[in-house]
This record gives structure tokens, C-alpha cells and sequence, in this order.
């Protein structure tokens, strides 16, 4: 039976590409999740109703732990308590939704950039990428290319996967 070798993976969507390619891909994508994470944090409805000074902190805390133990939405759970009229809820669940939906479209059309994913993942240094982006603006060379060409990255590196 032929020995597996190491440094390929053979499970995954990811399989085709070297261990580290991998890792480079998911901590982009963990990179850009978090961040979309956080700015749809802002917007749970807790957070919102506090903002608005509907309710206040002490208030928030107890519906809260209620709901931890009761298994409903905070906002039912506001409504039942009688913190929160239903239309006050309609409100602000249509406030979320919105908001929701502005920060999902902007992160549509952020454009990912090689030379941020790279900074990001430190497969790189701060001090490579503008080395290449400065040899970018004189060549006008892809970036990818120019960080080969000076050595701060393996061309398996910024292998795309094939669909």
C-alpha cells in the first residue's frame, strides 16, 4: 500500500490544494466572518432596545436569564414580561431586519484583496506588501506575481482551486 504523503490533503472541498493553502483559505474566510459577525451583533434586538433606552440594563438582564431558562426570544420575552408593547416589537424586529440587510449588501461588495488576506493570515509582512505594491504601481503586474518574484510567498501559495 503506497504511503500517504503529509503535505496533501485528501478530505475536503480543499483536497486538491497543500495543507497550508488550506489553512490560508479558512483563516480569510474566519477573517471576514468575524467581522460580519460583529457588526450583526449591534443589531440583535437586546442591544437595539438598549440603544433606544426602551429598556434598561437591569431590565435587559432579566429577561435575559428568563429566556435562558425558558427557551423563547428575547423579544417575546420583553412583550410577556410587559417591557415591550407588540408593536414596539414589529418595530424594532423591522429595524433588524433592515439593518441586517445593509450590512450583508456592503460586505457583498467589499472586494477581497489579495494583499489584506495575505496581511491578515501573516503569510506575509507589512513591510513585503509594500514592497510589492510599490513595484505594482511602477509594472503594473499582478500582485500575486510581484510577491513570488521577491520571494515573500510560494506560487502553491496563491494556487486558485479549480471549480
Amino acid at each position: 500500500m503506497p504511503k500517504k504523503n503529509n503535505m496533501e490533503n485528501t478530505k475536503g472541498p480543499f483536497k486538491s490544494l497543500p495543507l497550508g493553502e488550506e489553512n490560508l483559505l479558512s483563516q480569510a474566510s474566519r477573517f471576514y466572518f468575524n467581522r460580519l459577525k460583529a457588526q450583526t451583533d449591534a443589531t440583535r434586538v437586546g442591544r437595539l432596545l438598549l440603544k433606544d433606552k426602551v429598556i434598561s440594563q437591569s431590565e435587559f438582564r432579566n429577561a435575559l436569564n428568563k429566556q435562558r431558562k425558558e427557551c423563547r426570544l428575547l423579544g417575546k420575552m420583553l412583550t410577556q414580561m410587559g417591557l415591550l408593547k407588540q408593536e414596539e416589537l414589529a418595530e424594532v424586529l423591522n429595524l433588524q431586519t433592515s439593518l441586517r440587510a445593509k450590512i450583508v449588501s456592503k460586505f457583498g461588495e467589499e472586494k477581497l484583496k489579495l494583499g489584506s488576506i495575505l496581511l491578515h493570515t501573516k503569510t506575509i509582512t507589512q513591510e513585503q506588501l509594500n514592497k510589492a505594491l510599490l513595484i505594482q504601481k511602477e509594472t503594473k503586474e499582478l500582485l500575486g506575481e510581484i510577491l513570488i518574484k521577491i520571494g515573500a510567498v510560494l506560487r502553491s501559495t496563491l494556487v486558485q482551486r479549480k471549480i
